[in-house]
């Protein structure tokens, strides 16, 4: 029976560098816990023998499966920390130093998925070959589009150094071809709206979809946001076991556009129409916030192009944009009845920089 897709459930590899046989370049067979396994320590583990997916409990440290009978730990996969074992020929070789070896980042194996029954409830599913044609005609509409790709060098850096031992040179290699195909039809929509605010709001919602929408993503289980996206690290880490979501979304979805069109754009149009201030309340023990509203006005106003000597009127904004990196200091600041202005300036032969709301 046709389901949504909630997310897809993807693992890189690597060819061992002795017998070429692929290896799955995973930790452990448990792919798919609760975020507070203390509470609900159901897991879902992955057969390394015939690549079902079944059910278990966290804590197993032997499990059988229920498709092919193999037994084995689920605790422990082909990689250990920095380095990966062949459980073909069993040689032990470096991820990192393979990886940049090949002068390409490492492949990956779709090997599960999580649907969205039509009458509400979740099942993890294995991979089916269904599941790889349709994303062998994926890349093929993409090739087909030739929509424009972000072929950017990746520069070096103290948070690029990880990325770039994996063999990533480029951003656009941080995508799979669906996710490439799905973001290029999503952002052909959006740039053929006609110029306005909604349009613009629309762009910058899209541009949050990225970060949870590439292969550094990954699942952070049950019971909470399920992906966790490429920006929770301080470093561009990657993600062994990635996870693709929904793109667009369902009801149920997390880090797709829908559902952040929901949590981000309409929550911050309330909040622009009725600022508020979060008060703390202590009773019986407990400490709850609560929104109080009515002490700022309405956020908006009308743009100026350049700031006029008497001050700002009322509900204006003047926004002047330089060079973030130069160095800038605060030079004046003003107060009236309308509100406040601010103005920074940079050093004798930089660009002024300057953002007054009125």
């Amino acid at each position: 029976m046709p389901c949504d897709v909630l997310y897809y459930f993807w693992v890189k590899v690597l060819p061992c560098p002795e017998c070429s046989a692929e290896v799955d370049l995973r930790s452990s067979y448990v792919f798919a816990r609760h975020a507070y396994v203390k509470r609900n320590p159901r897991a879902q583990v992955l057969c390394p023998g015939c690549h079902g997916v079944f059910p278990a409990q966290y804590s197993d440290e032997s499990v059988d499966c229920p498709a092919c009978e193999l037994r084995f730990d689920p605790r422990v996969g082909p990689v250990r920390r920095s380095k990966a074992r062949c459980g073909g020929c069993g040689a032990e070789f470096p991820v990192a130093k393979t990886a940049c070896a090949m002068g390409k980042p490492p492949g990956h194996r779709l090997y599960a998925k999580l649907v969205l029954r039509r009458d509400g409830t979740r099942q993890y599913l294995p991979a089916t070959s269904e599941d790889l044609h349709a994303y062998a005609l994926a890349g093929r509409r993409l090739r087909s589009m030739k929509p424009p790709k972000p072929e950017v060098q990746i520069q070096d850096g103290h948070n690029t150094r990880q990325v770039l031992s994996y063999g990533y040179s480029s951003w656009d290699q941080m995508f799979n071809d669906r996710q490439r195909l799905a973001l290029a039809i999503l952002a052909d929509g959006i740039r053929k709206l006609e110029p306005c605010a909604e349009r613009d709001a629309l762009m910058l919602l899209f541009s949050g979809v990225l970060e949870f929408n590439n292969m550094f993503a990954s699942y952070k289980g049950e019971g909470t946001g399920a992906v966790r996206h490429m920006f929770s690290h301080h470093v561009l880490k990657p993600e062994r076991t990635p996870i693709e979501a929904n793109l667009w979304g369902t009801p149920k979805s997390s880090g797709s556009f829908s559902t952040l069109f929901r949590s981000r754009l309409l929550r911050a149009l309330d909040y622009k129409q009725a600022p508020f201030e979060v008060a703390v309340d202590r009773r019986d023990g407990k400490t709850r916030g609560r929104k109080v509203f009515g002490l700022s006005p309405p956020m908006g106003g009308f743009l100026l192009d350049r700031y006029p000597e008497e001050g700002l009127p009322a509900g204006s904004v003047y926004l002047s944009c330089g060079d973030s990196a130069r160095g800038v200091i605060p030079c004046s600041e003003r107060s009236g009845a309308h509100g406040s202005a601010r103005s920074v300036s940079t050093k004798p032969g930089a660009s002024c920089r300057r953002t007054t709301y009125a």
